[in-house]
């Protein structure tokens, strides 16, 4: 409910005029099994976001897929899949 009330509000606007709003930059996880095919339980969560990003550019999305993310594990949190903050370092060596 709370997901669905922000996309909404991303939806809806801010304020009389009902602009975009630029904060807060919203970023929606996609992951198979969870939100990214018919039949996922949240997959009217996803289908949502993107009428939101169609309306306003928001949200981002982050696909949790990624083969970058290798060695998530859904049970530990220390390995979740995160869009800000300490970043792990690329394995490939830039100089």
């Amino acid at each position: 409910m709370v997901i669905k009330s922000l996309i909404e509000g991303s939806i809806n606007g801010v304020g009389k005029f009902h602009k975009t709003s630029i904060f807060p930059c919203g970023i929606f996880k996609c992951k198979k099994g969870i939100n990214r095919n018919e039949g996922d339980p949240n997959y009217d969560l996803f289908k949502l976001a993107l009428k939101s990003t169609a309306l306003r550019l928001y949200p981002n999305y982050a696909n949790v897929d990624w083969t970058g993310n290798a060695g998530y594990d859904p049970d530990d949190p220390k390995t979740e899949f995160s869009t800000m903050g300490r970043r792990k370092l690329s394995p490939f060596k830039t100089s």
